[in-house]
């Protein structure tokens, strides 16, 4: 098993370095950085579109990760089904 060390026990190692932490020790950080919080951000400042804020309420949930694996993942179906990309209306009349 690894060891786990104390970051004032390494960090002259690591001197001109970047650590990359993920959501969780953001969210330890401060509560604001929760997935609804950003979506709730971007959505107020214009980054993220009506449709694509749908997509977030068909999935049920504000978890950017989840939404964009399952893009993804619908991607990979279908162009394993050799449906082309592109927007299609929802209802199409």
């Amino acid at each position: 098993m690894p060891a786990i060390h104390q970051w004032s026990e390494i960090r002259e190692q690591f001197a001109g370095g970047a650590l990359l932490l993920g959501n969780g020790a953001s969210m330890a950080i401060h509560p604001g950085f929760g997935y609804g919080s950003l979506r709730q951000a971007a959505e107020d400042n214009g980054h993220i579109t009506p449709e694509v804020s749908e997509i977030f309420r068909a999935f049920d949930t504000p978890d950017f990760e989840l939404v964009l694996r399952r893009l993804w993942e619908a991607t990979s179906v279908n162009k394993a089904l050799g449906i082309e990309q592109g927007i299609r209306p929802a209802n199409p009349s």
